[in-house]
């Protein structure tokens, strides 16, 4: 990142501490240490996702949508800036238009997704 390459991360359980977020009518866990590391370094931060009809011979269509601006770099960048929030927020709709379009493409066992099944409300009887 420091020279100017371009990162990959991925957005899944793979954190200390994931939040639990929103997505569709469930819930899962989402890494947020893109947007901190790419505030701290100044850096762009993207989404990208993949869309394409239902049948073998059409073309994947690739979606970047910016989530963070590049910038000056900052040292201390909390777990708490509001910045990290608002771009998970992004990120997430994003990732449900992507599931829209395409749910053949995004199947909800891989391991891309952590997702946590609601429970269901305790019987009041």
């Amino acid at each position: 990142m420091r020279a100017g390459e371009v990162v990959q991360f991925h957005a899944v359980q793979l954190a200390d501490q994931p939040a639990t977020v929103p997505l569709f009518s469930s819930r899962m866990l989402l890494a947020r240490g893109a947007p901190r590391v790419a505030i701290a370094n100044g850096a762009a931060l993207f989404c990208v996702t993949a869309t394409r009809e239902p049948t073998d011979e059409a073309p994947y269509h690739l979606r970047f949508e910016p989530l963070l601006p590049g910038g000056p770099r900052e040292r201390a960048v909390g777990r708490d800036d509001p910045r990290i929030e608002e771009c998970s927020d992004r990120f997430l709709e994003c990732l449900e238009e992507a599931l829209t379009e395409s749910p053949w493409l995004w199947p909800i066992q891989s391991s891309q997704f952590d997702v946590i099944e609601e429970s269901p409300a305790p019987s009041s009887r």
